[in-house]
C-alpha cells in the first residue's frame, strides 16, 4: 500500500481484551475506524537506510560500564553516578502559532514526539513572550538569540528601515545584496538584517567547523533562526516548487536538497488531499467542523482536497498545488523530512563539533489561521506534528546516537480565539475590526494634519483619532519607546514607571531605525508609523482585526503564552519555573556547554 501523510489511514488491529474496540490517544475507539498512523512512520524508515555504526561517534560513557564490571565484580564497588557527555547536536523546533492551553488541553493524546518530551523532558512553565508585536519573525528570531526584538532588530514581519535619510518597508529577512539561488530576478532573503548572533553563530565561535542548518515554510522563519556565517538556510517557496536558499549561503542548491525537492517533495505534494485522522472519541475536543466563520469562504470542512479548493483556470499553474500544499501538514512533514536529509548529508552531531539544526514547523500556522485555533483541522494538525517528531526523534537516535542530541520545543507565538467564535460560545465583548474602519481613521487623522505642524503635534492628532476608537486600547508614541535615534532598553536598562503593564513590552519590541506598523496601520500608505511619530498600537484584549479567521500579534495571554520543553542527556523530567522566551536558546546551549554572549537578554535556566 502507498503510505503518505495526506492519504487515507489505514487499520492495524491491536489485541485488547475486546477485540473490537482498542485504546488510541486516550480513547476507546472501534478498532475499525483507529487511523494507523504507525505504516506512515515506517514507511519513512523503510526509505532511510540505517546508519553505519562508524557514522556513529564512539562514546566513552557507553564503554566505561563494560570495562569496569569485571573490576567491580572483584572489589564489590558500586557504580559513580557521572556527568553525561554534553550532546554533540543542538536541535531547536519552533512551532508556529502554537498556544500553550492548546498543547496542555491535548497533551493526554500525544504520544510521539510531543508526548516523549512532555513525558521524558523538562517543561518550563508558564513560559512567555516578552515582547509585544507578537509575530513571526521577530518570535523566531527571539528564540534563536536569546535577545529581544529591540537589540536583534527583527521587529515585525514587514518593518520600516530608516535608510539614510528616508525609509524603506519590507520583510524583515530581506536582503538586497544577496540573489534567490537559481533565480537572481527573485527576490533573496537571509539573516544579514538581524543585528545579534544566533545560537548558531554560538557554535561557530566556539568551534568554527561547527555546521548550522536552519529549515522553515517561509523565509521569515528560517532566515531570523538562521546563524550569520558559515551556516545553511533553506526554505519553502511555491513560486520555485519547492526549498530555495539565497547565495548568503551557498553558491549552488547542493545536491542532497535538489534530490529531496525532485523525490520525496514532489511524491508528498503529488498526493493531494487532507483528511482527519482525528479519532471519533476525541472529536468533540475540538469545535464542529462547520462552522460559517471558518475558511473565510473557502471550504470549512474535511477533506481539503487541491482538486476541489483550486479554480479549474489555476490548477495548471506550476505554483498552485505547492501554494494549496504549504497550508497543509504536509509542509511539516517536508521540513522534517529535509531536516533528516541535512542530518545525513553534512554529518551533524558526529563529526566532533556541536552542530546546531534550527526547524520551523509551520502547519499549525497555516490551519489556526485558517480555521482557528480549536478546528478540527487544528487538531488534526497537532496531533500528526507529535506523529512525525516522533519519527524524527527515532531517526536522531538511530543516526546521530540517544545520548548524542538535545532538543528544545517551544512556539513564536499563539493567536487569538476567534471573535465570531466567542460570540458564537456567548461572549459579547468580543470585536471584529474590518480594515475599512481602520482605513476610515486615517483618512480622518489625514485630513486634520497641519501642512507644518512637528511632530509631536502630529502624534497627537493620530493618537487621539485612534484611541477614540472603542477597539483601541492605547497609542504609544516614539519617545515613550525609547527615543527617535536611540534603541530601546534592553538587557536590564531600567524602565520608567507606569501604569500601563504592556509598556515594558513594547519597549521590547522597538528599536529606532525599524519601525512596525502593525497591527493597525494605514494600508494606502498615505501616512506611515514615523510620519506620526507613531511607536506602537495596542488594541483592546477583546478586539481582533480582520485580516484572516483567527490573527496574532497582542501582547495578551492568548498570543505570549507558548510551551517550552526541553530533552536532552543530564535533563531531568518534570515541571520547572517560570521562562521567557529569550531563554530558550541559552538554556539549550547550556546543555552543550557552548559560550553564551554575554549581551543577550535571556539566561541558562539549568545554569549555575
Amino acid at each position: 500500500m502507498k503510505s503518505g501523510m495526506l492519504s487515507p489511514a489505514a487499520t492495524k488491529p491491536v489485541q485488547t481484551r475486546d477485540p473490537s474496540t482498542e485504546t488510541y490517544r486516550g480513547q476507546s475507539v472501534p478498532s475499525a475506524t483507529r487511523p494507523t498512523r504507525l505504516i506512515v512512520i515506517f514507511a519513512h524508515r523503510r526509505l532511510e537506510p540505517p546508519p553505519a555504526v562508524s557514522a556513529i561517534r564512539p562514546r566513552l560513557r557507553f564503554a566505561l560500564p563494560i570495562v569496569l564490571a569485571p573490576v567491580c565484580a572483584l572489589v564489590a564497588c558500586a557504580p559513580e553516578a557521572t556527568e553525561p557527555e554534553p550532546p554533540d547536536l543542538l536541535v531547536l523546533v519552533v512551532v508556529d502559532q502554537l498556544r500553550a492551553d492548546l498543547l496542555e488541553a491535548h497533551a493526554d493524546l500525544l504520544d510521539g514526539g510531543l508526548g516523549r518530551m512532555l513525558r521524558r523532558g523538562a517543561r518550563f512553565t508558564p513560559t512567555r513572550a516578552g515582547h509585544a508585536v507578537t509575530n513571526s519573525s521577530p518570535g523566531h528570531a527571539t528564540l534563536a538569540t536569546g535577545s529581544y526584538p529591540s537589540a536583534h532588530g527583527i521587529v515585525d514581519n514587514g518593518l520600516w528601515l530608516r535608510t539614510g535619510d528616508g525609509w524603506r518597508y519590507g520583510p524583515g529577512v530581506l536582503d538586497t545584496t544577496a540573489s534567490l539561488v537559481g533565480d537572481p530576478e527573485a527576490p533573496a532573503f537571509s539573516s544579514a538584517q538581524r543585528l545579534v548572533p544566533a545560537i548558531g553563530d554560538w557554535a561557530r565561535a566556539a568551534d568554527p567547523s561547527a555546521i548550522s542548518v536552519s529549515i522553515g515554510q517561509g523565509a521569515h522563519s528560517a532566515n531570523a533562526m538562521a546563524a550569520h556565517q558559515g551556516g545553511h538556510s533553506y526554505w519553502f517557496s511555491a513560486d520555485h516548487g519547492g526549498y530555495v536558499t539565497s547565495d548568503r549561503y551557498v553558491a549552488a542548491l547542493p545536491d542532497w536538497v535538489r534530490t529531496f525537492n525532485d523525490d520525496a517533495l514532489r511524491t508528498m505534494m503529488a498526493e493531494g488531499t487532507w483528511r482527519s485522522t482525528v479519532p471519533p472519541g476525541v472529536q468533540d475536543r475540538a469545535v464542529s467542523d462547520d462552522n460559517a466563520w471558518e475558511a473565510r469562504g473557502g471550504r470549512a470542512v474535511f477533506p481539503h482536497d487541491f482538486a476541489d479548493e483550486t479554480p479549474e483556470a489555476d490548477r495548471s499553474d506550476p505554483a498552485a498545488l505547492p501554494a494549496w500544499f504549504e497550508t497543509t501538514p504536509g509542509i511539516d512533514r517536508s521540513a522534517l523530512g529535509l531536516a533528516r536529509s541535512a542530518v545525513g548529508a553534512l554529518q551533524l552531531g558526529t563529526r566532533g563539533p556541536v552542530d546546531v539544526l534550527t526547524i520551523n514547523l509551520s502547519s499549525l500556522d497555516e490551519a489556526g489561521h485558517r480555521f482557528g485555533p480549536w478546528s478540527q483541522e487544528q487538531l488534526d494538525a497537532l496531533l500528526r506534528l507529535d506523529d512525525e517528531l516522533g519519527a524524527f526523534m527515532d531517526f536522531l537516535d538511530r543516526s546521530v546516537g540517544p545520548d548524542a542530541w538535545a532538543m528544545a520545543v517551544s512556539a513564536d507565538h499563539g493567536v487569538a480565539t476567534p471573535p465570531m467564535q466567542r460570540v458564537a460560545d456567548g461572549d459579547s465583548t468580543a470585536v471584529l475590526v474590518s480594515p475599512d474602519s481602520v482605513a476610515a481613521a486615517y483618512e480622518r487623522i489625514a485630513a486634520a494634519l497641519p501642512a507644518d505642524g512637528t511632530v509631536e503635534d502630529r502624534f497627537a492628532i493620530a493618537r487621539d483619532h485612534l484611541e477614540a476608537q472603542p477597539w483601541v486600547a492605547r497609542v504609544y508614541s516614539v519617545v515613550e519607546l525609547g527615543g527617535d535615534g536611540a534603541q530601546g532598553p534592553t538587557n536590564g536598562a531600567p524602565v520608567a514607571t507606569s501604569d500601563d503593564p504592556y509598556l515594558e513590552a513594547y519597549r521590547r519590541s522597538f528599536h529606532s531605525d525599524r519601525r512596525v506598523d502593525f497591527p493597525v496601520y494605514d494600508r494606502t500608505r498615505r501616512t506611515a508609523p514615523m510620519d506620526l511619530g507613531i511607536g506602537a498600537v495596542r488594541m483592546t484584549e477583546n478586539a481582533m482585526m480582520d485580516y484572516a479567521t483567527a490573527i496574532h500579534g497582542s501582547p495578551y495571554d492568548h498570543d505570549v503564552l507558548v510551551p517550552f520543553l526541553l530533552l536532552g542527556p543530564g535533563v531531568l523530567a518534570g515541571a520547572r519555573g517560570p521562562a521567557v522566551t529569550v531563554d530558550v536558546a541559552p538554556t539549550l546551549a547550556g546543555l552543550a556547554s557552548l559560550p553564551v554572549p554575554p549581551t543577550v537578554d535571556g539566561r541558562d535556566l539549568l545554569g549555575s
